[in-house]
């Protein structure tokens, strides 16, 4: 067994595809919760000033640039997972977490577009994981040249939007998020 995540306390290396797909589930709604929206959907959460859009102290993300992260590391991981058990070990893209923010450009993304895109990205992930037969889950990819099993992927997935969605409820608190963050 190994020790959950010191951070947003996930017990990652324990989750099976079931606890996955159940927690994946939840994802958008809590997200939705750590936003206050629609409660907040009139337009505030989309000014530059918001809170959503700040950083909360050097070196730390905003609270839509975490959003944003974990949507996109769910949108590449969910086709990872479906290449892992269909191909044989084949090479799969990760980004760089800081140049995605960069590229991405979240902070000037509607809240809006980032929520139906976490609704979309959450539903394929489930769905990947409730086509993949039990024995396919120690099907493999190589991810930046480590060889990772599909469960791994996945696991790495949900970890992904579990941790982002830890960050943002801290950066909301103006707490600074431990760990990766802009150089």
């Amino acid at each position: 067994m190994s020790a959950p995540c010191g951070h947003c306390g996930l017990p990652t290396g324990e989750l099976t595809p079931l606890d996955a797909v159940r927690l994946v589930r939840t994802l958008p709604y809590r997200y939705r919760k750590a936003l206050g929206y629609p409660a907040a959907a009139d337009g505030r959460l989309d000014d530059p000033a918001s809170a959503v859009r700040r950083r909360p102290a050097p070196g730390a993300w905003s609270p839509v640039e975490h959003f944003g992260l974990a949507v996109d590391v769910l949108d590449v991981l969910a086709p990872a997972i479906r290449r892992a058990v269909v191909e044989d070990e084949p090479e799969v893209w990760l980004f760089d977490p800081a140049e995605q923010v960069e590229d991405q450009a979240y902070d000037e993304l509607p809240v809006a577009e980032l929520v139906s895109r976490l609704d979309t990205a959450c539903a394929d992930l489930s769905l990947t994981i409730d086509d993949i037969d039990p024995a396919e889950w120690a099907r493999g990819a190589t991810v930046g040249g480590t060889r990772a099993t599909a469960l791994e992927l996945l696991r790495r997935a949900v970890h992904e939007a579990v941790h982002h969605l830890d960050d943002l409820e801290r950066a909301l608190d103006g707490l600074e998020a431990p760990g990766p963050g802009p150089p």
